[in-house]
């Protein structure tokens, strides 16, 4: 009744937020977000570029998570850096697992209870972290099932199932009354 949008930063800010304590576990953290950006990008390249290249999809992960990192600057203070790896950070990482998830969904003839679990899970997390997320969320669900419509592609109702969930997901995060309190709380 009390919390706004973002459930899955509140929760991580909550349980991790003493990271920015220590040297070891604000390193913990940065080295986490990186690990987490890392298995996503090397996911959608290995599922993009077909089994058979996981050397280069490993090599591209790589890539892309080191390009990723030049496009960010520095920021003054480290606790701002440490709720930045939790919001904004965790966002874009688990927007990539979504992602990776649905490239998983799609290049397989037969999704596993585990494949289904990790999309929904990356789901719901990813629209808990930022606005921002739950948006291109949202998009890359229904894109993949309008893809998998158009194509007749044989798990077209489970992509229709993971935009139920997006959905649903988000009008919870964005209409929930802590959205609304908050501001006459704060008188504005």
């Amino acid at each position: 009744m009390g919390w706004g949008v973002r459930y899955t930063h509140r929760f991580m800010v909550v349980f991790f937020g003493d990271l920015a304590t220590t040297s070891a576990g604000y390193a913990a953290a940065c080295l986490v977000n990186m690990v987490i950006h890392y298995l996503a990008l090397a996911g959608i390249s290995k599922e993009v570029s077909g089994a058979a290249h996981r050397p280069t999809a490993l090599f591209l992960g790589l890539f892309l998570l080191f390009s990723l990192m030049a496009t960010h600057g520095s920021l003054p203070s480290s606790w701002y850096l440490l709720t930045g790896i939790l919001s904004l950070g965790a966002a874009t990482g688990f927007t990539l697992l979504y992602i990776w998830s649905l490239c998983l969904i799609w290049t397989r003839q037969i999704i596993g209870t585990r494949h289904k679990i990790f999309a929904a899970v990356t789901c719901v997390a990813a629209i808990g972290c930022y606005e921002h997320a739950a948006a291109i969320t949202v998009i890359a669900s229904i894109t993949a099932y309008m893809a998998a419509t158009f194509y007749n592609h044989q798990h077209r109702l489970f992509f229709r199932l993971l935009v139920g969930i997006a959905v649903i997901f988000t009008f919870i995060s964005f209409f929930c009354r802590g959205n609304f309190r908050r501001k006459t709380k704060r008188a504005v």
